[in-house]
């Protein structure tokens, strides 16, 4: 969503990453969300992009912090996908997910994705019987957090030792190529 201007993400994408931490870091992570600027106990349905941002970045570091950056935000995209499919719109998205071919199931989550966080374009490519290309454009957080999601999201739809691979082209613009077994 695009209000005045501003860059906005939906509440249910800020709920998946909140459910990313986990009951033994929840305390923790409602902390962070507060500190930027997250009402985590009366949500709005969409906020600005750098709470989200912020929101990330500091859960990442929170998660893992043996980790390097890139690999917290991998495991983070992964765990926010799992944890989006604890809110009721990622059950009826997970629903109806699992019941599409591989290729629509991307498409379907790229779709959701852009419901939550209205300002990104993507465009999906068939390569291949097993090979996808995403390009993703305005995409605001760090580029291996969208590799932890589409993981996830091959590995839920059925996906067999699924691989993703991201090549920068610049800031907030990038090219997935995901491929499986």
């Amino acid at each position: 969503m695009d209000r005045h201007g501003e860059r906005l993400v939906g509440r249910n994408a800020l709920d998946g990453l909140l459910f990313a931490a986990g009951a033994d870091k929840r305390a923790a992570a409602h902390a962070i969300a507060t500190q930027c600027g997250y009402d985590v106990n009366h949500p709005h349905p969409f906020y600005p992009v750098e709470v989200g941002i912020c929101l990330a970045q500091r859960l990442g570091e929170l998660l893992y912090p043996a980790m390097s950056k890139s690999e917290a935000q991998r495991e983070l995209g992964f765990a926010c996908s799992v944890g989006y499919a604890s809110t009721i719109t990622g059950m009826m998205s997970l629903s109806k997910s699992r019941s599409l071919t591989l290729g629509d199931a991307l498409r379907y989550g790229m779709e959701v994705s852009k419901h939550e966080i209205p300002f990104i374009n993507y465009q999906l490519e068939q390569l291949g019987e097993r090979h996808y290309r995403v390009t993703l454009n305005n995409w605001p957080l760090h580029p291996s957090f969208m590799v932890g999601a589409l993981l996830n999201n091959l590995t839920v739809n059925g996906a067999t030792q699924p691989t993703c691979e991201v090549e920068v082209k610049d800031e907030h613009h990038y090219v997935y190529e995901l491929t499986w077994a």
